[in-house]
């Protein structure tokens, strides 16, 4: 997938300054969602003036789906998985979730990621469909992310509906592609606020949940 860089022609300065802005954005929408966080605040915690910002984003809109674009380009960590011809397709579908699993237990997919994703989708949402930033995220950037991770559910989903471990409708796949995916991001969020919470619960409840998530699949 592309880089934020990749979709502007700047200077080094200018990319390093883009890149401070998007960072610090990042942490205060998820610490406060998108419509809590004013451009003025974000200027602040640049530590740059809010005339400068404005350069480099006309609205808090443009600045929001950049970031966004961001946190999935240097979330996704999927590439190295392989669906194993060997193995039936839900033993497949099964190891493609418990690797994003890991990869969060070793924090790469953290707390403040999955609550900046549960912000950014309550704020995308609601804005306006005739605006740059929403016609930019869902025509240009979505395109542009490719998720592998999708395509890897969809060969997994489709080896096991023909070798009848999965017992989805193969018209179907797509639909399951993002119940899989936003399924395992409510976990991951849900589980991760009842650790803060409470130190006694434990990330065994990520497994437990996927179990119910696997069944789904695999129950006529």
């Amino acid at each position: 997938m592309k880089k934020i860089k990749e979709f502007y022609n700047e200077s080094p300065t200018k990319t390093h300054t883009r890149y401070l802005i998007i960072n610090t954005s990042i942490d205060l929408f998820s610490e406060s969602g998108m419509d809590g966080v004013s451009m003025v605040e974000i200027a602040k915690a640049c530590d740059i003036t809010t005339r400068n910002l404005y350069r480099y984003y006309p609205n808090k809109e443009m600045l929001v789906v950049d970031a966004a674009y961001h946190v999935i380009v240097t979330s996704e960590h999927v590439d190295n998985i392989t669906v194993n011809t060997d193995e039936s397709g839900y033993e497949c579908v099964k190891k493609i979730i418990e690797n994003i699993y890991k990869e969060d237990e070793n924090q790469s997919f953290s707390f403040k990621i999955t609550k900046f994703i549960m912000y950014f989708d309550l704020y995308i949402s609601k804005m306006d469909k005739s605006h740059q930033a929403f016609i930019l995220y869902t025509t240009r950037y979505v395109k542009a992310m490719n998720l592998p991770i999708k395509s890897k559910l969809s060969v997994a989903l489709k080896k096991g509906i023909e070798d009848g471990s999965i017992t989805i409708p193969i018209s179907e796949i797509e639909l399951y592609e993002e119940y899989i995916i936003q399924s395992l991001l409510s976990i991951l969020l849900r589980v991760n606020i009842k650790e803060v919470e409470n130190e006694s619960i434990n990330s065994s409840l990520v497994e437990k949940h996927i179990d119910v998530l696997l069944k789904h699949i695999t129950t006529k």
